[in-house]
């Protein structure tokens, strides 16, 4: 969950799970994933990412950094130093195009896919 109070305090603990995504490569597969398969769901996604990668344990889709930044930079203050930098995680995130890794073409940022299901809709209507 988000916090307000201890903005600098989420800023490092979001920082160091980024480390964990990057390092597991879940993030990847999942991006993947929803990119090679268009009617894909972020949860059927995170499935096909966990038995591909082999995990013992693999976190919710709510443990997700975009869902994390998003949280985040809505419940920072509006004069907090940290906040152009939360929302600059948060659009890196949602705005990534991946394509020529996966050998195909650019169509898009990625972001959009993770915010289909009513739930997380509503962080992008805040």
């Amino acid at each position: 969950s988000s916090n307000s109070s201890e903005v600098w305090f989420s800023w490092i603990v979001l920082n160091m799970e980024a480390i964990f995504e990057e390092d597991s490569q879940l993030n990847r597969v999942v991006e993947r994933e929803l990119a090679l398969k268009p009617s894909s769901t972020p949860d059927e996604a995170l499935k096909k990412a966990q038995s591909y990668l082999k995990l013992p344990i693999v976190p919710s889709l709510q443990r997700f950094l975009i869902y994390r930044w998003a949280c985040q930079a809505l419940s920072t203050p509006a004069d907090h130093p940290l906040l152009p930098l939360i929302w600059q995680k948060f659009f890196l995130l949602y705005l990534h195009r991946p394509g020529p890794e996966y050998g195909l073409p650019l169509s898009g940022c990625i972001g959009k896919r993770f915010f289909h299901s009513p739930a997380h809709m509503n962080l992008l209507n805040d």
